[in-house]
Parts: structure tokens; sequence; C-alpha cells
């Protein structure tokens, strides 16, 4: 079995140069559909909302401009292969 997580939003190491948006999240689960991943998961939970636009390495806030939970919804409704 395979599976992949995202960490929600803008990242907080080593040179907190990348970014995970709702769209890749999206992305992510339209992949893991046509190739059988087996599950998806999130890293950080906490992190999914958007109290904190910019801001990178936060354990509280992506550092995105979106709502509380879009990665957790956009990501609910895959149950695997």
């Amino acid at each position: 079995m395979q599976g992949n997580t995202i960490m929600p939003g803008l990242d907080d190491y080593p040179r907190r140069t990348e970014s995970t948006s709702v769209a890749d999240a999206q992305g992510l689960m339209d992949f893991a559909r046509a190739k059988g991943i087996g599950y998806l998961s999130m890293w950080a939970i906490q992190r999914d909302n958007g109290g904190c636009p910019g801001t990178t390495g936060s354990n509280t806030c992506s550092g995105l401009a979106q709502n509380t939970w879009d990665f957790t919804h956009t990501l609910a409704p895959y149950t695997g292969q």
C-alpha cells in the first residue's frame, strides 16, 4: 500500500520556500484516485486555517489566505482504493 501526506500551507523547513495550496490538495486527490493510492493524510492538521496569511513556519496556521478546514474538506471525500 502506498500513501501520500501533505503539509498545508507555507513550509517550515529548511528554507521556508515551498507552499501547498488547497488546489494542490485537490490535484493530489485526483492523482491518488487515478493511480490507486491507498491513503491520503495531512501533517499538522492544526495548521488547516488561514489565521496568519504570509507567515511561514507557524505551528497553528497555514500561512495562506484560506477558510478553516479547507484542506480537510478537500481531502475528506477520498476513501482510498
